[in-house]
């Protein structure tokens, strides 16, 4: 798999459930941070607004994926319904984090 993809390409190709091991986890973020319809298009297929415990479960998943790991994942957030705008920035936050820490 070429390693200069674009982060829409590595949005598509998570999302398509592709295994990207290839890739270092700093390209994946990297290409996702590149702007916020790169993480739009990674919640794409979700339906928008979410409660709480559904958003924590989308950060499971993400998890689960090797996107994001426990460390980082949101563990306290309060309950309402997010919009597609707010899990961005709360995603768009947290994979600058982790990046900040490798």
């Amino acid at each position: 798999m070429e390693k200069n993809l674009l982060g829409e390409d590595v949005a598509d190709a998570l999302f398509a459930g592709i295994d990207l091991e290839e890739l270092s986890h700093d390209i994946i973020l990297n290409s996702l941070l590149e702007s916020p319809e790169n993480i739009r298009e990674l919640l794409s297929g979700k339906i928008f607004p979410m409660s709480r415990d559904q958003v924590l479960d989308l950060f499971r998943e993400f998890e689960t994926e090797g996107l994001i790991s426990q460390e980082f994942s949101i563990k306290n957030l309060n309950d309402g319904e997010y919009n597609i705008d707010q899990v961005t920035e709360m995603l768009n936050l947290m994979f600058t984090r982790i990046l900040q820490q490798e």
